[in-house]
């Protein structure tokens, strides 16, 4: 039981005794229920966004469009297939997760950067996301929008999980993770 908290615009922090900590840790983090823990000395403060409601899954949607100075109708259909892109990363994410528990975050490139490597100022921003934690999951429409090197992609990957995210195309779901799983184990990458 958890006597003592502080609610703040539907954040609720907890403070329990530190003996009590791994048995809630696990039951909050098998709800879903909180995001975060922080450790001070004798007692843990526990970060979720309502009391007793699931957390929203973070999910970082990356897309990469390549445009490079062509008429008006082919701006608009650059656009346009970013828009759909967009839309089938919400579908598939909404049907993994529920509609309710989803929270989308954008990070798009349209411009003339090089599909061979990273170097793009949208891409730094979800590694930075990445590195912060402030995802739960990283999606793109497909494997494609990250780089066609199949070097960078599979250290991207390799990255993403390392710091217990999950990795979902919209052509796949979360069987692009078994996927790349099975491509890495098979060449041994």
């Amino acid at each position: 039981k958890c006597r003592n908290f502080l609610e703040l615009d539907h954040t609720v922090f907890i403070f329990i005794s530190f003996h009590k900590f791994p048995i809630l840790c696990i039951n909050l983090y098998l709800y879903q229920i909180a995001s975060c823990f922080i450790i001070n000395s004798n007692q843990v403060f526990i970060y979720t966004n309502e009391w007793g409601g699931k957390m929203k899954k973070r999910i970082g949607i990356y897309h990469y469009q390549y445009y490079r100075g062509a008429c008006k109708l082919c701006y608009r259909h650059f656009i346009q297939e970013m828009v759909e892109s967009y839309e089938k990363c919400h579908e598939v994410a909404e049907e993994i997760y529920g509609k309710e528990n989803c929270e989308f975050l954008h990070y798009t490139d349209f411009g003339q950067y090089d599909s061979e490597n990273t170097d793009r100022p949208s891409f730094r921003r979800i590694m930075e996301a990445i590195e912060k934690k402030e995802l739960d999951v990283v999606m793109c429409y497909g494997l494609n929008n990250i780089t066609i090197n199949e070097e960078l992609l599979i250290k991207f990957y390799k990255y993403v999980r390392s710091q217990g995210m999950e990795f979902l195309t919209a052509d796949h779901g979360r069987d692009a993770m078994k996927y790349i799983d099975i491509y890495i184990e098979k060449n041994n990458l």
